[in-house]
């Protein structure tokens, strides 16, 4: 199945979509998770984290690059057979449901604590499925503007920790450098590479860009581009708090928008959050999008708000069904992992099938 035309972005557009994918409640969480594996070195384990979402977008660019104009659908049944083909799409569309249901419920978890902690956990699920719902439904070209437009909201944002940074900030939280081994350096490669979930569906997305060797630049930019954000978050919180009050706080980089008063606006964390919400829900309606084209181009369903509609009670329920806060981080942590494990071995996969049946095709034309 070949992409369609109406279903294409441009490469400044896939950038803004995956730093869409990668960068959303992974934010204010990274400061604990990665202070937890390297303490002060925290800023290290950002950069550490980067480098497996490199190799799998390099990895998925070569495999787009191969078979160009063709559908994540059509690509795994070239490459895969039908039935093969579908099942690796069966797995990625699993994923996708999954991821857009954690973040969805870490997205309420926030909401919940700051703005609306009396509202029954269902209805804020239902309500901001529904809107992701809406936006997923919208097409490719609506999600591409929609995050690009939502990616500026951001950078303001962004201002509202120098406060805190200048007034209480102590580089020295930063010391000593490199104190760790070569075990921990390479763990934290793994424990916080689970932050940039959301590379993986470059597979997906790359096939609808309309300049196809732009791919793997607009996908280094995003990556680079989401990196800078990870480390500027982790640095921030850091240098105020320190690395052992940085682990016992939940939701570290949204207290430090509370360790100094600004005039006029007094509680700026609240502001931050009205702001965020849009942020934040971004990679909810990517995935989301992700899972309903996928269905969509497998079974030739015509309609995807048809398909959107059938995954709405699932996503919701999956989102709901996190008894607390703590079995949800227990829910991130795995698609975490799943998504470094797909993200890989997709691409891989892929690949070497793509070789295999190349150097099949060769032989049989010598033979004959």
């Amino acid at each position: 199945m070949k992409t369609e035309m109406n279903y294409t972005i441009t490469s400044k557009q896939l950038i803004f979509i995956l730093i869409g994918c990668m960068l959303g409640t992974g934010i204010i969480t990274l400061p604990r998770v990665t202070t937890e594996v390297l303490e002060q070195d925290a800023w290290l384990a950002v950069l550490f984290g980067a480098i497996i979402p490199f190799v799998s977008l390099w990895l998925t660019s070569r495999i787009i690059g191969k078979y160009p104009g063709l559908s994540f659908i059509a690509l795994t049944e070239r490459i895969a057979g039908k039935f093969f083909g579908r099942l690796l799409a069966a797995v990625f569309v699993i994923y996708s449901i999954l991821a857009a249901a954690v973040i969805l419920r870490l997205f309420t978890e926030v909401i919940t604590i700051y703005l609306l902690p009396k509202t029954p956990m269902l209805v804020k699920i239902l309500l901001g499925l529904g809107v992701s719902a809406y936006m997923a439904s919208s097409g490719i070209k609506v999600l591409g503007r929609l995050n690009e437009f939502l990616f500026y909201m951001l950078l303001p944002l962004l201002l509202f920790a120098l406060p805190a940074l200048f007034i209480y900030g102590d580089i020295r939280y930063l010391m000593p450098v490199l104190n760790h081994s070569i075990k921990e350096y390479s763990k934290s490669a793994i424990t916080t590479g689970y932050v940039y979930s959301g590379f993986e569906t470059l597979i997906v997305f790359g096939p609808y860009v309309i300049k196809k060797k732009e791919t793997f630049k607009a996908s280094i930019i995003a990556l680079s581009t989401t990196t800078f954000l990870y480390l500027y978050a982790v640095i921030t919180t850091m240098v105020v708090f320190g690395a052992g009050l940085t682990q016992k706080i939940t939701w570290p980089a949204l207290r430090i928008l509370s360790v100094v008063d600004i005039p006029v606006f007094e509680r700026i964390e609240f502001v931050f959050i009205l702001a965020w919400i849009g942020i934040s829900i971004k990679p909810v309606c990517n995935q989301y999008f992700c899972a309903g084209l996928i269905i969509k181009d497998a079974f030739g369903i015509k309609s995807l708000e048809a398909v959107m509609s059938v995954l709405f009670p699932i996503i919701a329920f999956i989102a709901w069904y996190p008894k607390n806060i703590y079995a949800t981080f227990r829910f991130s942590d795995f698609i975490g992992t799943y998504s470094l494990i797909l993200g890989t071995a997709m691409p891989l996969l892929l690949l070497g099938l793509s070789s295999i049946r190349k150097k099949g095709r060769v032989e049989d034309e010598g033979n004959s």
